[in-house]
């Protein structure tokens, strides 16, 4: 699994990586619901993938790097998220941060 992570670029690790993150964070909330235990199963498997992804990202990019990309991505999923799958309303202070994030991506990209 190493050598195809390794062909991987480096944003689409970021992305995949902070996807899982995402799911886990979505699928740990859904699962204290009555009957969805197993959310947290699949949730705990997608941290799991998530952390590889991120140590791979580590490994050939660099801590300062790969922390600032990781956290803003999980942070604009996280909302975004919110908004569109758990129906919650968006803020002001929200879009201006969401606009901040999206910047600092493509500079840093």
């Amino acid at each position: 699994m190493r050598n195809v992570l390794q062909q991987v670029p480096p944003l689409a690790l970021s992305l995949l990586g902070s996807l899982m993150f995402i799911a886990t964070n979505v699928c740990m909330k859904l699962s204290v619901a009555p009957g969805r235990h197993v959310l947290m199963y699949v949730g705990f498997a997608a941290s799991l993938l998530a952390y590889s992804l991120f140590r791979q990202l580590l490994v050939t990019r660099g801590l300062a790097l790969s922390e600032s990309v990781f956290g803003s991505l999980i942070t604009l999923g996280s909302v975004l998220m919110a908004i569109f799958i758990l129906k919650e309303s968006m803020t002001a202070r929200q879009a201006v941060g969401i606009a901040f994030i999206v910047a600092g991506l493509i500079i840093i990209s």
